[in-house]
């Protein structure tokens, strides 16, 4: 009995250390059916065995499950990976400009077919943000301008991928989920610019110029620290 206790015990503090380590990010991943499971990202490298382990459970449901939105350094790691493992099947999404950086990864069971078209809006969705009367920055000095408006707003970069910035529009490639929030909170952080954002169509990709600067979304020391302290 007191066997039983001490095992219990243990896993209950191992439980609370991962759930408030300070240095452990969660990352909840979205699917299509039961799978759904926190992904953990210690000291900013990514877990590449949970997510081998979210491909292999995928795969035996014969279900889809998603990692979030990664960099490119990331991209290529899990995209290595995976593509060693003769039982997963995986398609990378959100790759929408030429020269992306931030993608994620749906995999699935290999005999299971997927729509290129039906995937890519499954997982990723592309906002046009039109600008009226005003010409954002392309850069920001001394801090990167749009993660920094995204987190403020309550949107983790988890869910985003590119962003680039052309002289009077803004392509953001966004998870579905946070579709709505984006539309509803940007136009009001913004004030003073007059901008009206849109949801493109899968068909609409092919129109984009793609001769803006695509943006750094990685928050540098003094970002966080702003965005922890309120300065």
């Amino acid at each position: 009995m007191c066997y039983k206790i001490t095992v219990l015990f243990a896993i209950f503090t191992l439980t609370i250390t991962l759930a408030f380590q300070p240095g452990l990010q969660q990352f909840k991943l979205p699917s299509c059916g039961k799978t759904s499971v926190l992904l953990y990202m210690v000291s900013d490298s990514i877990d590449l065995d949970a997510i081998e382990a979210l491909g292999h459970e995928a795969s035996a449901n014969w279900d889809m499950a998603a990692t979030p939105f990664l960099n490119e350094k990331d991209s290529l790691l899990v995209k290595d990976r995976l593509e060693n493992l003769a039982d997963v099947g995986c398609m990378q999404v959100g790759a929408i400009f030429p020269d992306f950086r931030r993608t994620r990864f749906v995999m699935t069971n290999p005999d299971l077919e997927l729509d290129p078209k039906e995937i890519e809006t499954q997982y990723s969705r592309v906002l046009c943000i039109d600008i009226q009367n005003s010409d954002l920055p392309k850069t920001g000095v001394g801090s990167n301008a749009w993660p920094s408006l995204l987190m403020r707003i309550g949107v983790d970069l988890e869910n985003v991928g590119d962003v680039v910035v052309e002289h009077n529009a803004v392509y953001m490639v966004v998870a579905p989920e946070v579709v709505k929030q984006c539309k509803r909170i940007i136009p009001k952080e913004l004030t003073g610019v007059g901008i009206t954002i849109s949801e493109l169509e899968y068909e609409e990709y092919k129109y984009i110029s793609f001769d803006g600067v695509l943006q750094d979304m990685e928050l540098g020391k003094l970002d966080k620290r702003a965005l922890k302290y309120g300065v």
